[in-house]
């Protein structure tokens, strides 16, 4: 059997039907989550698609600091993943978190995953009975149909030695 057949069969066991991502969905679940979690108070950033088995999500921003504002927000989140709406709303309002902070205490010197970051997630986490977290073990998470699998063969490798 050529490498070629073994990684598709391996692709196909490993697969499951994807929950589709787009950045309509994201846009749509970021206004429900501003509305229930935040009170409204973050302006819709623009979003984009990720693909990385890595990272989850990314929160970027340019800013202006002679005035100390943000210029321009983005808010990225993998589409190489078969998210649930529960992964999906955990990793996005993660990434909320680390807008909300930046929007109201604009560089405070902390780590990301700083005091203010770690307060707000755990006040979101015990309002609302989320499960929020700094960091998401992605090998509970489903590969997407179609989602390349050499970057988790190679993953899985290095962690060997």
């Amino acid at each position: 059997m050529s490498r070629t057949r073994i990684r598709r069969k391996v692709t196909q066991l490993i697969t499951t039907k994807a929950m589709i991502i787009t950045t309509d969905i994201l846009a749509e679940r970021f206004e429900e989550y501003n509305k229930l979690y935040f009170d409204d108070e973050l302006p819709t950033p623009d979003f984009f698609l990720l693909k990385s088995y890595s990272k989850l999500g990314l929160f970027r921003f340019i800013e202006i600091p002679s005035r100390r504002k943000i210029k321009y927000v983005k808010i990225l989140i993998s589409c190489y993943y078969d998210w649930t709406e529960e992964q999906l709303r955990s990793v996005l309002v993660h990434e909320m978190i680390h807008y909300y902070v930046e929007r109201n205490y604009f560089h405070n010197g902390q780590p990301q995953h700083g005091e203010l970051f770690t307060n707000k997630m755990n006040e979101l986490n015990e309002k609302y009975d989320l499960n929020i977290a700094v960091v998401t073990d992605i090998d509970k998470l489903k590969v997407a149909k179609g989602a390349p699998i050499l970057p988790r063969i190679v993953s899985f490798f290095t962690t060997l030695r």
